[in-house]
């Protein structure tokens, strides 16, 4: 079974055959038979076996969550010269993309036409063309827009922002909404976001947002803009405020802004990684631009956490 196609059929034939108990054997990967160095490609084998009995009804969902994307810059340049930012990444098949339930960023700037603010020493502005078409190719369902960028050209910016990807069915959190559902297998997800910028997040407002969504989903991933520039190590207020959302019902926090990665932890068993730091970014100093892909899978059982560690050279991130 290896196309989408195929995988449908047989879910429909198991399906009328009352056979949708599915039991996982093991799986391998061309890579376990091959000698001396791996290729950029490989294939995986998944064996399962299925039985008579109804499919899992608890909910389920597979989170794709990636750092600071900017495209304008060097990022820009690099595309109007041609060149794929993703083509490190995402393979022949674009099958880095492929596969979750839900897949976000953080957006770090406006998607405008509207006049930057060139009072700020750096400040972005994003093609709409341009930025939709990554977005796409990166079947980015939810953007974080709570940083310290997204008022680079004002408000008129921030609402261009919101218009554009809404008008491509992309989810927008952090602004004007702190939260947004998104469904899942059998259920549904809540993304949240904000941005702690200077220690200045109303610690009761970001609570209260996520006390108010916890009744309406069955779990909560948040998104939060904070921590010190350049520095690997998380600070005694991001875990203070991570304590804070876990608290208030928080299944998973996941933080950007430092531009580098910071560590993981758990509180009261909830994953928090502290930062995992740029996605597509231009900073020419390449131990102060990497990052980390997070990929969470989220059950009644429990919460899986699996990193990508990226970097990035010539505005391109590879693994």
């Amino acid at each position: 079974i290896d196309s989408t196609p195929s995988i449908e059929t047989l879910m429909t034939y198991l399906s009328e055959r009352g056979a949708q108990h599915v039991s996982y054997a093991y799986h391998t990967n061309s890579a376990d038979f091959m000698v001396g160095s791996v290729p950029k490609e490989t294939t995986s084998h998944f064996f399962y076996g299925f039985t008579k009995g109804k499919a899992p009804s608890s909910p389920f969902a597979t989170l794709l969550f990636f750092g600071d994307t900017i495209v304008d810059r060097g990022i820009a340049a690099a595309i109007e010269k041609g060149k794929d930012p993703l083509s490190n990444i995402r393979g022949k098949e674009n099958r880095f993309f492929r596969g979750a339930t839900v897949t976000g960023l953080n957006l770090e700037g406006p998607i405008t036409s509207a006049d930057k603010n060139e009072q700020k020493l750096v400040s972005f502005a994003f093609d709409a063309d341009t930025t939709i078409a990554l977005l796409k190719t990166m079947q980015i369902d939810v953007a974080s827009i709570a940083n310290n960028h997204i008022d680079d050209a004002g408000l008129q910016g921030k609402e261009d922002t919101v218009a554009a990807l809404k008008k491509h069915r992309i989810a927008v959190v952090g602004y004007p909404d702190s939260c947004v559902q998104m469904p899942i297998v059998n259920g549904q997800m809540g993304i949240c976001a904000f941005a702690d910028l200077n220690d200045l997040l109303d610690m009761q407002h970001a609570t209260d947002a996520l006390r108010k969504i916890r009744s309406q989903v069955d779990y909560i991933a948040v998104s939060i803009h904070w921590g010190q520039e350049y520095s690997a190590n998380r600070t005694d207020r991001q875990h203070f405020v991570a304590k804070a959302f876990v608290q208030a019902g928080a299944d998973a926090v996941i933080g950007h802004g430092p531009h580098v990665r910071e560590s993981i932890e758990h509180i009261d068993g909830k994953p928090v990684l502290y930062s995992i730091g740029n996605f597509l970014f231009d900073q020419p100093d390449t131990h102060l631009s990497n990052g980390m892909a997070a990929a969470l899978t989220f059950s009644s059982k429990k919460i899986d956490v699996r990193t990508f560690p990226l970097q990035t050279a010539g505005g391109q991130p590879y693994l």
